[in-house]
């Protein structure tokens, strides 16, 4: 797997674990999978910082695989942990935060087999509604990253099938932008700040990478795609305010999306 599966905001990554955060009674090799997959977050915030060009949250040109390390070495703490000590989590109240962290791990390493697998087994053992929401765009999150991929995969000039392919997937009526529209709307997040701006940042990521595909298609698509593009645009406004309506005018997150969505979809936010 290579850089580019370096993925996301690890700002948004941060927020995440801040739902995850474990009581006193943690064991060991679960809050050590906890800080490791918080010291990802922490390296991908880092490289997304340091990188000069505007363009999609994605875009991470990051020397080194050290986030990728450090996922790696949570899901190896999660797997032993959940196969050698599964009944003492399960009777600490544990077991659904290691499994929805685990679900999480294996979304950043790109493992979609493991990832659904692992998923099922979390909803099984009992989450709470905000772990719930968390399994569950795992979904989504990984299906916007294989978007992602192939969009990357295009050489000069993507093709249209592909192009349509992500499209699709992006926007259709069982796309990534309707699931997260869907879990925005939930009571959970309704009530819930820091998993609203999550999922708002995602929104808009998904909006800016679609919109960097149409940038790449033949002059001849293009022109046949011109108007659904535009729409993508105008809709990623409603979102965008309420992401300023949560953190400011000024705080650096939206400013970051605010020049991402003008970049890509050529918006005047």
């Amino acid at each position: 797997m290579n850089n580019a599966t370096i993925r996301n905001t690890a700002r948004t990554l941060c927020i995440l674990l801040t739902i995850l955060m474990l009581s006193g009674c943690a064991t060991y090799h679960l809050r050590n999978a906890q800080n490791a997959f918080r010291d990802g977050a922490v390296e991908e915030w880092k490289a997304l910082n340091g990188q000069q060009e505007t363009g999609t949250v994605y875009d991470l040109a990051v020397g080194d695989k050290e986030p990728l390390a450090n996922y790696r070495y949570a899901l190896d703490e999660l797997d032993g942990l959940l196969k050698e000590d599964r009944a003492s989590l399960e009777n600490d109240g544990l077991l659904g935060t290691a499994l929805t962290l685990q679900t999480l791990c294996l979304w950043k390493l790109g493992d979609e087999e493991r990832r659904g697998e692992a998923a099922k087994a979390a909803k099984a053992a009992g989450l709470t509604p905000e772990q719930i929401i968390l399994v569950d765009l795992s979904k989504p999150l990984a299906k916007a990253d294989r978007m992602y991929d192939l969009y990357k995969a295009a050489p000069r000039i993507i093709g249209f099938e592909d192009y349509l392919t992500i499209k699709g997937e992006l926007y259709g009526s069982k796309g990534v932008d309707q699931m997260l529209k869907a879990a925005l709307n939930g009571p959970v997040v309704k009530k819930n700040e820091v998993l609203k701006r999550t999922i708002l940042i995602y929104r808009l990521t998904v909006a800016a990478n679609y919109c960097r595909a149409f940038g790449i298609l033949a002059d001849d698509h293009r022109k046949d795609e011109l108007a659904y593009f535009k729409q993508v645009g105008k809709d990623s406004h409603e979102p965008l305010m309420d992401l300023k309506s949560l953190t400011g005018p000024d705080s650096p997150v939206f400013m970051r999306m605010r020049s991402l969505l003008n970049s890509a979809c050529t918006c005047n936010y």
